[in-house]
């Protein structure tokens, strides 16, 4: 038992009950769970496979709730950990998604509209790339919002 709450597997729960909440419109009980989230992902130190894909997910769900609250500053950091951790392993399956919320997260916040232009153009090779059809029709969709 992890009654420290110190494995990997009480993270998992912390962000899985976090979803849970936000989908069922309980956004405070899901801040109780993400607000335990970004300094115990960054104190992971294993580097197995297993553990790598573990804490891209904890982070992309856990920066994608952060954007859904408008704290941007915590969903920024985050995913951009994802996209960095992405290319030093050479994955790409959280990477479009990561790209996509942060570039919604900056058009969002005012940022560099190139910037964020730039950052859905890449969301949307790798989305190609990975035949991800649900996500490309969302960058469609952000990219028809934003052609200012």
């Amino acid at each position: 038992m992890d009654e420290s709450h110190e494995t990997i597997y009480s993270q998992l729960a912390y962000v899985g009950l976090g979803l849970t909440y936000a989908q069922a419109g309980d956004a405070e009980r899901a801040e109780f769970f993400f607000a335990k989230m970004p300094e115990r992902l960054s104190q992971i130190t294993k580097s197995d496979t297993s553990t790598i894909w573990k804490r891209m997910s904890m982070l992309f769900y856990t920066g994608e709730f952060y954007a859904s609250v408008g704290d941007y500053e915590t969903s920024d950091s985050l995913l951009q950990e994802v996209i960095s951790r992405s290319s030093e392993r050479h994955v790409t399956f959280y990477t479009a998604r990561a790209q996509f919320q942060l570039a919604k997260n900056w058009f969002d916040e005012g940022e560099d509209l190139a910037k964020a232009k730039a950052m859905l153009r890449d969301a949307d090779a790798f989305a190609r790339f990975n035949h991800n059809d649900k996500l490309l029709a969302a960058i469609r969709q952000l990219s028809v919002q934003n052609k200012s």
